[in-house]
């Protein structure tokens, strides 16, 4: 590594890069791009957000390599009432997105407005689903990796004669705790039923890979009229890592020790 510009890659001519793009052995990547800086460039807001997006795919890249799953902590445990209990941690969705609880939250599945809006800005649900406030089945508990936008400040014109105006400042990352209904297609059977089947589709099936890969699951719910009946963390939370070391016969690899 070329410790005056941190980076391992040897620069080509655009000689030999014409060369390898005639013989179709050079791959490239559009996500993987970011702007060259010299003096006398003019500076733009979309250079620096190409730098951004640039480190963010490398990131996701990154995560991926490593495979999906719990890096450590974000158990789940039943609390008080329609309460959830999730513990602080941090793991990578199968998208290679970091999720992080910096602390202990305590979710309130009767927090229906909250949990509307979640389902409506997301659009996870795959099939009509009863009103939240009698929802009774199965669901995953999952956190999603979210951004958004805060702390408006002044924006100078950026023409002579335009007007000033008020933008956000920065762009906040976050996690959020959400829940996907699992597809069974609304069987009416008991819970515990509903379960084993669940387990067979993940275990002998392919079930799992039937979630959104923009999630990471941490435990599937059982709801009666939106009161836990029972918690599974095994059926769908996996180690980070554990994927890569698969055991034949088993579908998905065990959960590390």
């Amino acid at each position: 590594m070329d410790l005056r510009t941190a980076t391992a890659r040897p620069t080509l001519a655009a000689a030999e890069v014409a060369a390898l793009r005639a013989a179709g052995v050079l791959i490239e990547d559009p996500r993987r791009e970011r702007p060259r800086y010299f003096d006398g460039r003019f500076l733009a807001a979309r250079d620096l957000i190409r730098d951004q997006q640039y480190i963010l795919a490398r990131e996701a890249d990154l995560g991926r390599a490593a495979g999906s799953g719990v890096a450590g902590g974000l158990e789940v445990s039943r609390g008080e009432g329609d309460r959830i209990e999730i513990a602080a941690g941090h793991g990578v969705t199968p998208a290679g997105e970091l999720v992080v609880l910096p602390r202990a939250a305590s979710v309130r599945l009767g927090d229906i407005p909250h949990a509307e809006q979640l389902s409506a800005r997301f659009g996870l649900g795959r099939i009509a689903q009863p009103p939240l406030r009698n929802r009774t089945g199965l669901f995953v508990l999952a956190l999603r990796p979210v951004e958004f936008t805060d702390n408006p400040v002044g924006a100078y014109p950026t023409t002579i004669t335009g007007p000033r105006t008020v933008e956000d400042a920065d762009i906040v990352e976050a996690t959020a705790v959400v829940l996907v209904p699992w597809n069974d297609d609304g069987a009416a059977d008991a819970l515990d039923a509903r379960r084993g089947r669940a387990a067979a589709t993940i275990f002998a099936g392919d079930g799992a890979r039937a979630l959104s890969s923009n999630v990471l699951a941490l435990a599937m719910i059982a709801l009666q009229n939106n009161v836990p009946v029972w918690i599974d963390t095994p059926l769908v939370r996996r180690e980070l890592g554990a994927e890569r070391a698969d055991l034949p016969g088993l579908g998905h690899a065990p959960r590390a020790l």
